[in-house]
């Protein structure tokens, strides 16, 4: 199988003695979210309600009521826990005045750096800006290199679902053999006013995607020319409808038997 050619260990290396220790690259799924621990506080309190009702009841609630449950979705929390987190590994002030171009930077360990450490203005050249950002982007010098392997980059994205509104990482594709180094491109959000940014933070999420998983051609189709499709999807809703417990495993086995039953 491919996957056994995979990587099982990635190494990361930081050039700065003492960072990789202090502000080390981060497994996305330890990354603690606010709003996931209220939710999912949310989400216990409801279950354990809905065990003191008649069981027709409290299958009806827990559909009516789902949507208030985003830590439930397979989509968001699949998303939340893959990959790499790579952080701030010092302080950092940004200062604009409004003007939406100005920018002051201030960096508190500059004795670390030998410029391999910095956050600076970065020209956005021809690139367009989405509208209330500064016209160009923040670009900080992590450090951080990882150790080429072959067939693999990663997805630079943003750190998605957080707390984090100040900045936003730029989405791209890193390949460590044409560059190796951690330099973290972001959107600035803040037109008017003095942020500190504080060292171990987290600046954007690395999703790591194989040259061997090659991107298949597509086949469009109209609504009337996939019944099968039509059957197969509205089953699979009536399962996850009247799933109260809501094993996205279990509902994910059935689907693929499901699928198999109908289209083989």
């Amino acid at each position: 199988m491919l996957f056994k050619k995979h990587p099982k260990t990635l190494k990361f290396i930081n050039l700065i003695q003492g960072v990789a220790e202090t502000y080390p690259v981060l497994e996305a799924k330890n990354i603690e979210r606010k709003w996931v621990i209220t939710n999912g506080k949310k989400l216990h309190e409801f279950n354990e309600y809905i065990k003191s009702k008649c069981p027709m009841s409290a299958l009806k609630g827990f559909i009516t009521n789902n949507k208030f449950f985003p830590v439930k979705c397979p989509g968001l929390r699949t998303f939340m826990s893959t990959g790499y987190i790579i952080t701030l590994p010092f302080d950092v002030i940004v200062e604009t005045n409004g003007d939406g171009k100005t920018i002051k930077t201030e960096n508190f360990q500059p004795e670390l750096s030998f410029k391999r450490m910095k956050v600076e203005e970065f020209n956005s050249g021809d690139v367009p800006m989405p509208q209330n950002m500064l016209k160009n982007f923040l670009k900080i010098e992590t450090g951080w290199n990882v150790i080429p392997v072959k067939g693999l980059k990663f997805l630079v994205c943003p750190v998605s679902y957080t707390d984090e509104t100040r900045f936003s990482c730029v989405n791209g594709i890193l390949d460590p053999f044409l560059s190796p180094e951690m330099n973290i491109i972001l959107y600035w959000h803040v037109l008017n006013g003095r942020e500190f940014i504080k060292a171990g933070t987290p600046l954007c999420q690395l999703i790591p995607i194989f040259d061997n998983l090659s991107q298949p051609k597509i086949e469009i189709k109209t609504a009337v020319s996939g019944p099968d499709f039509f059957r197969y999807v509205n089953s699979l809703t009536n399962i996850k409808q009247n799933s109260a417990v809501r094993d996205y495993k279990k509902i994910k086995d059935v689907s693929v038997k499901l699928f198999d039953k109908i289209f083989n």
